[in-house]
């Protein structure tokens, strides 16, 4: 199995939606507070196109790294199908039939912080694909909220402890406002 491009998400949802036509498979799946966010994965197996049609596995997400030419699994982990005890892989659901087929070898990620890496992509088209890029084009969004939190502390400590929190960091992960600081007159 040759893939051309991949790209891949560290990340904990559920699988909305895996398509796959002509030009390979994609996968959607929802992590929460992040919304949709979508793992393009092409490639082309020695067999020729994969003829598969639209499957929903709601499960746990995990993703890979993967370079061009680079072979590597993403897989799914626990579900309510029944996934639960086979062996790690990506299990593609068709109506009620079983499993189809498992794909790429594991790759485990981190970031160069050490952190596991997290992509968050706005959610951009309420029905299709998001078109994604390699990971390593965007920046480490636990360590910026890890910054930010930092940066954020130090404010609160400059202003004196009757300051509230500006921006709280936890608020960047819940998509809330930050709160306005200083005291009601």
């Amino acid at each position: 199995m040759e893939i051309r491009e991949s790209v891949a998400r560290w990340g904990l949802g559920y699988i909305s939606r895996v398509d796959a036509d002509d030009m390979g498979v994609r996968v959607a799946y929802n992590a929460g507070a992040f919304e949709e966010v979508v793992a393009g994965i092409t490639y082309r197996s020695e067999a020729g196109v994969a003829d598969w049609t639209r499957v929903v596995v709601p499960a746990l997400f995990y993703g890979a790294k993967l370079k061009n030419g680079e072979q590597g699994r993403v897989f799914i982990m626990g579900s309510d199908e029944g996934i639960k005890g086979l062996p790690d892989g990506v299990y593609c659901w068709e109506g009620d039939r079983k499993f189809v087929e498992r794909l790429f070898e594991y790759v485990p990620l981190r970031s160069a912080s050490g952190l596991f890496h997290v992509a968050v992509m706005p959610y951009v088209q309420a029905k299709g694909w998001i078109e994604v890029r390699p990971l390593g084009e965007y920046p480490d969004p636990l360590l910026m909220v890890w910054l930010l939190s930092a940066l954020n502390m130090a404010w609160s400590h400059a202003l004196g402890n009757e300051a509230a929190e500006i921006f709280p960091a936890k608020n960047l992960l819940e998509g809330k406002p930050g709160k306005k600081s200083g005291k009601q007159t």
